[in-house]
């Protein structure tokens, strides 16, 4: 099993809360999804991301929020709680593989 923790300032200048939505900006979810994928990769370079089991978002992601992604790593599946300082944002469950092999991890 491997922790994995980052942390993030979403700037409130980032292009793609610009679009979304207009007058109420908010950071897309597929993005929240990135930047656990990115929490992961950051130490397990040799993983890609396979497969969204799922995932649950709780509350938007706000221009100028500190986000933090918790990540817990068990082979290629990965279970991570997103956060920000109004709490609980995201639960994701992600499988990952090796790169370059099709299939399940």
């Amino acid at each position: 099993m491997t922790a994995l923790t980052a942390t993030v300032l979403l700037d409130p200048d980032e292009p793609v809360l610009a679009g979304h939505y207009p007058g109420f900006p908010v950071f897309p979810g597929v993005r929240v999804v990135e930047l656990a994928d990115q929490t992961v990769r950051a130490s397990a370079a040799d993983l890609e991301l396979a497969e969204i089991v799922s995932a649950r978002f709780l509350r938007p992601v706000l221009p100028g929020d500190l986000i933090t992604v918790e990540a817990t790593l068990r082979g290629g599946d990965c279970t991570a709680v997103v956060t920000t300082d109004r709490g609980e944002t995201a639960r994701l469950r992600l499988r990952y593989r090796e790169i370059g092999k099709g299939g399940n991890p």
